[in-house]
């Protein structure tokens, strides 16, 4: 009985967190909810995005396919969608939120349809 009320609390929650998605509607929130990310995974994908931010202030090497990788194994449903990564992390710059992770990782890319610049405010 009580494995069933935890399968029914983590539904709960993550109903209540894409409602709570819905209500803000940003950028970020949008793609949070597309891709079905959970409250967990959003809070794991935010300590992740801090340590790279930590990584990248004190000049130590940044990796793009482990960063990736790293999404991967939080957000295992998206795993080899890199344009959910890439969605994410422009996303994230566009709040002014983890911006040397996108800058670092990202905006040098020639491939990307965006640059840093685009988003200057």
């Amino acid at each position: 009985m009580c494995g069933i009320d935890i399968d029914i609390m983590r539904k709960f929650d993550f109903i209540e967190f894409r409602q709570d998605l819905l209500f803000r509607n940003t950028g970020l929130d949008r793609v949070l909810f597309e891709y079905e990310i959970t409250r967990k995974q959003y809070e794991d994908l935010k300590d992740l995005m801090n340590n790279y931010e930590v990584l990248i202030s004190k000049n130590e090497e940044v990796n793009h396919n482990q960063f990736e990788q790293d999404i991967y194994n939080i957000v295992i449903q998206q795993s080899g969608n890199t344009y959910f990564v890439e969605s994410l992390v422009l996303e994230f710059y566009k709040q002014e939120m983890y911006k040397e992770v996108f800058t670092s990782l990202y905006a040098h890319m020639d491939k990307r349809k965006f640059r840093s610049s685009n988003f200057n405010k």
